[in-house]
């Protein structure tokens, strides 16, 4: 009994060291994420986003594996793409950071959400219709600033234009234009002619304006500027030619957003409701799910219907791809 205790005592002891040792690890890299984020001016804005980072820090080896997935990859690309126009700072954080934040939230929801109903299928309804509410919000705001960008380009050109016409410079132009424009757009040209100003060659200082995935227009400007400058000759008439292609080019894309603005709207309904339904009558009737899970048939059809669930999803975006 006396060796079964001590066997016991010893083992205790091991996995508290273990504990103790993990605990030391998590704390020291989430002291490092938190100076981190200190260092990129985050305490200006708000400590709480800074411990915030600190109490994510075990999920980051999920998310890590979930960085992988080119959904996710585009998730974080419009989460920076929104930041970056909102909050420059916390823009330079990296994207296992930003999702570690998101699934933080998310399971602290759920888990609150379980904590008061005592309903399982509540709490993931709940999380569902949050990782969803984020996502399409995220959406939201990055088409919204995608389309800011677009709209300010015939500006953007009109002003390259005369600035070059005016005899200056791509760097003395790129300055122009940083003072001068306003939105999101700013930010760009601000960085070019920031790399600009430190001696980076022409073709790598343009690369902020290729880094927009839903503005091509801005790529092919930073090509014909890189051009330009190797080369000589006017650019003007170039830049003249592509405003009024851009200016086209947004007509149609307006026609287009207001003729497939049912079929979104058909998108966010036929993804959220089914959640909705299942939190509402989750509380109304706790244990109604139970019959899908007590036979094989109810776990075929509870499969088959998020099948047609995913499958109504998928094909009301591809039809909404139209706009874009």
């Amino acid at each position: 009994m006396g060796g079964s205790g001590a066997f016991a005592t010893g083992g205790i002891a091991f996995a508290a060291l273990g504990g103790a040792r993990l605990c030391t690890t998590t704390m020291k890299r989430g002291k490092e994420r938190v100076q981190g984020a200190y260092s990129l001016g985050l305490e200006k804005r708000s400590a709480l986003f800074a411990f915030a980072i600190f109490l994510v820090q075990p999920f980051r080896p999920l998310v890590e594996r979930m960085l992988r997935h080119g959904a996710v990859c585009e998730g974080v690309s419009q989460a920076k793409m929104v930041l970056r126009a909102s909050w420059p700072e916390a823009a330079r954080l990296d994207g296992a950071t930003l999702v570690s934040l998101g699934l933080g939230v998310t399971t602290g929801v759920a888990f609150l959400s379980l904590v008061f109903t005592r309903s399982l299928t509540f709490a993931v309804a709940v999380a569902c219709l949050l990782v969803l509410g984020l996502w399409g919000v995220l959406r939201h705001k990055a088409e919204g600033v995608s389309q800011a960008i677009r709209e300010a380009v015939p500006d953007a050109l009109r002003l390259l234009a005369d600035s070059f016409r005016s005899g200056h410079s791509l760097q003395q132009t790129m300055e122009q234009a940083a003072t001068d424009l306003t939105g999101p757009i700013q930010p760009l040209f601000q960085s070019v002619a920031k790399r600009l100003r430190i001696g980076e060659g022409a073709a790598e200082a343009l690369t902020p304006l290729g880094s927009v995935k839903d503005v091509p227009e801005l790529a092919f400007v930073a090509i014909a500027l890189d051009v330009q400058h190797q080369s000589g000759g006017s650019i003007a008439p170039v830049l003249e030619s592509a405003r009024e292609a851009v200016r086209g080019e947004l007509e149609l894309a307006r026609s287009l957003r207001v003729q497939t603005a049912q079929a979104r709207l058909s998108a966010s309904i036929v993804t959220v409701m089914p959640f909705i339904l299942i939190a509402f009558f989750s509380l109304a009737s706790p244990g109604f799910l139970d019959p899908f899970f007590e036979s094989p048939l109810g776990v075929i059809l509870l499969g088959i219907a998020l099948v047609m669930q995913l499958v109504g999803v998928l094909s009301v975006r591809r039809i909404c791809r139209a706009d874009q």
